[in-house]
């Protein structure tokens, strides 16, 4: 739909039905909520008002208890279409998943033994979406959260991709030198879900909407010093 700029003398004198669309228009608002994670929901505000052409404004907030009010990028200011208010929802909550992860994890220090379970030993880095582990010996893994639409526009992915780091050691003490052993482990991989009924690779839900492979079980796999999906 194109909106046309109301003229100054239609608008001094308006017609029955400009006025009644105006009504219509004028000073309407909606609230949403989306808990994300148990300490981020993020607030939608839909308003319209008067003027040359009506149209919503969104209003994006986010609780102020929130980590992501410090380590995710700001809200766009009012934005006015709806394409950009699903492109902020989709990567705030991969910014969510991130942290929250994060701070379920067990670290104790900079590295994490190999023997721990996969999901401790996570720790938050400078790009709100990857959080890293590094194992005792130094050697180290990401993993990447990533929501966003599909590329139909018919409904919503969640991706988790993890991967080892491309580093040969970190640091110079030659201790922590990898063996040809260790350079030779693959475990990375990625799993998907959909809003469409089932998961990327052909799980499908229990019938009653609850995905067989959950979000934790993906982290839980991803950190695991050698562990990929079969």
């Amino acid at each position: 739909m194109v909106h046309s700029p109301v003229g100054t003398q239609s608008m001094a004198n308006p017609s029955n039905s400009e006025r009644t669309v105006l009504a219509l228009c004028d000073r309407l608002e909606a609230t949403a909520t989306f808990q994300v994670t148990p300490t981020t929901t993020i607030t939608i505000t839909t308003r319209t008002s008067q003027g040359t052409a009506c149209g919503p404004v969104f209003v994006i907030t986010l609780n102020p208890e929130s980590e992501l009010n410090t380590i995710c990028s700001s809200t766009p200011p009012n934005p006015s279409h709806l394409a950009l208010v699903e492109e902020y929802i989709l990567y705030t909550t991969s910014c969510a998943l991130a942290s929250h992860f994060s701070s379920l994890s067990k670290q104790d220090g900079g590295e994490t033994d190999k023997s721990a379970p996969g999901k401790d030993g996570w720790y938050a880095t400078a790009q709100p979406t990857v959080l890293r582990k590094m194992f005792k010996g130094g050697k180290g893994k990401q993993l990447i959260f990533d929501a966003n639409r599909l590329e139909d526009g018919t409904g919503c992915r969640l991706t988790v991709a993890w991967d080892w780091m491309r580093h040969e050691n970190f640091g110079d003490d030659p201790s922590r030198a990898h063996t040809e052993k260790d350079t030779k482990i693959t475990g990375e991989g990625s799993h998907e879900w959909l809003d469409k009924g089932k998961s990327a690779d052909g799980m499908w839900d229990d019938g009653e909407g609850e995905v067989v492979r959950t979000l934790g079980d993906m982290v839980e796999t991803a950190g695991k010093w050698v562990g990929s999906l079969r």
